[in-house]
């Protein structure tokens, strides 16, 4: 009778508390690091319970959907509400993710910062909602431009759009950039306070080039910034500007072009009409 008893607890033990045990350390790992693996089923246990084996799978079930809704979360937080395309958190991390990765593959890159001209005086003409409906508006000129997988489009301020291009030299993304231009130009949308145009127009300041240890993220945002400041104060604005290309290969074709710092809005005051 007591080895009856003692068999017994042994195999209650080993289909019951074993798999129970292991359940609950899974849970305590959860807990304590974060890791949504899932529960391995245990195998070879043909006599386990199906309550059990039940309790797994609403286990593995609850792990799933949290994973699900986590990663829904991350998209939503790197995604611009008004215009569905990436924010500036999404920006920040793919600049850097992507100058890394064109730097062991030394490969070109290119940076497409993009400005609507005289935004501030269009919201203050048509109001907000129409403003709104103006950034949607572009945002989806430009999903239709950009289509290849890497292509990435964020919206990085108020009226601010970057377009990340790997893969791509300096004349290509010049062109690629002039085709924003004359399709904004197309959308035909009246903005009577930006002469002489009397239409809605962009400006777009662009750099390029083979990230090596000059060229970071940084750098091709600073470049490409002061590239579309360009556009805003001398050319005129529905224009495309270019930073001279950054080659670390060939440091002489740069050697020439240095950074400038950013202008001083006390010395040189910014259009409030953008």
């Amino acid at each position: 009778m007591f080895l009856l008893a003692l068999l017994f607890a042994w195999r209650t033990s080993r289909s019951i508390l074993r798999p129970i045990d292991r359940l609950n350390q899974r849970i305590a790992e959860l807990r304590r690091t974060g890791n949504l693996k899932l529960q391995p089923q245990d195998r070879g246990e043909g006599d386990v319970p199906h309550e059990i084996h039940a309790l797994h799978d609403n286990f593995n079930g609850l792990i799933r959907r949290l994973s699900e809704v986590l990663a829904q979360l991350e998209q939503l937080s790197l995604t611009d509400p008004l215009t569905q395309v990436g924010n500036r958190r999404c920006f920040d991390q793919v600049l850097d993710a992507e100058v890394s990765r064109h730097r062991r593959e030394g490969a070109s890159m290119a940076l497409l910062l993009l400005d609507l001209d005289h935004f501030k005086a269009y919201n203050d003409c048509y109001g907000h909602p129409a403003g709104d409906r103006c950034l949607i508006a572009l945002a989806d000129l430009l999903k239709d431009l950009f289509r290849r997988s890497g292509d990435r489009i964020c919206r990085i301020g108020g009226e601010e759009f970057a377009v990340l291009l790997p893969r791509t030299g300096d004349r290509e993304a010049e062109c690629l950039a002039s085709r924003i231009v004359a399709a904004t130009a197309e959308l035909n949308l009246e903005h009577r306070d930006n002469p002489p145009l009397g239409r809605v127009s962009v400006s777009v300041g662009v750099s390029s080039g083979r990230p090596s240890e000059s060229l970071t993220g940084s750098w091709l945002l600073q470049a490409a910034d002061q590239a579309l400041y360009r556009c805003k104060r001398e050319l005129g604005r529905n224009t495309v500007a270019c930073a001279p290309a950054h080659d670390c290969y060939q440091p002489s074709a740069f050697a020439s072009y240095q950074l400038a710092p950013a202008p001083d809005a006390n010395e040189n005051p910014s259009d409030p009409n953008g």
